[in-house]
């Protein structure tokens, strides 16, 4: 039988609250990380399993409402991209928020203060690296470039959270629907 779309989306908004959480925290722990190098690798963990982490609320969500029988690619494609669109909109609002109330620079700063490490500085060194940067900065240096970054309104960087998790959204929300359809 058909779920309805009301009973889809209010599992979505509350599955959205908790990947919205997730990410946020994994951001958090990028954030820290330029004080922590170890918080680096939680970050990284963390934005690895948020697809995981989308792939057990939706099987969460088809066990609540299909304990048996059908449960269409239909409605595991939409709990799962109205999951997305929701936790996307969380970490937009709190990005914004962020940069806007909290920050005060300090994400920037710390990404200049973690450019002037020594260790970093040598792997900037690196003749490779060196082109690299070249063609990919035209000619600018990095702290320039941050500098710039300082520049950008955060609703920019709020939006640019959003567009980018709503890219990835539909095709990821393709695939987990495909693996948890049950025609039976």
């Amino acid at each position: 039988m058909q779920k309805p779309f009301a009973q889809i989306n209010a599992f979505a908004m509350q599955n959205g609250l908790i990947l919205g959480v997730w990410v946020l925290l994994a951001q958090g722990a990028f954030i820290g990380s330029f004080t922590y190098s170890l918080l680096s690798m939680v970050h990284l963990f963390m934005m690895l399993f948020a697809p995981i982490l989308l792939y057990l609320l939706t099987k969460k969500f088809r066990t609540t409402v299909a304990p048996t029988g059908v449960f269409t690619i239909t409605q595991g494609f939409l709990h799962t991209l109205l999951t997305t669109v929701y936790a996307s909109t969380w970490v937009a609002i709190a990005v914004y928020v962020y940069l806007t109330y909290l920050d005060g620079g300090y994400l920037f700063d710390s990404y200049v203060a973690y450019l002037s490490r020594p260790e970093v500085k040598e792997l900037i060194a690196q003749k490779d690296v060196q082109q690299e940067l070249a063609t990919a900065l035209q000619g600018m240096s990095l702290e320039e470039v941050v500098n710039g970054l300082r520049c950008v309104p955060p609703a920019t960087y709020a939006m640019m959270v959003f567009y980018g998790n709503l890219m990835v959204s539909p095709i990821l929300s393709l695939l987990i629907a495909i693996f948890l359809k049950r025609l039976k």
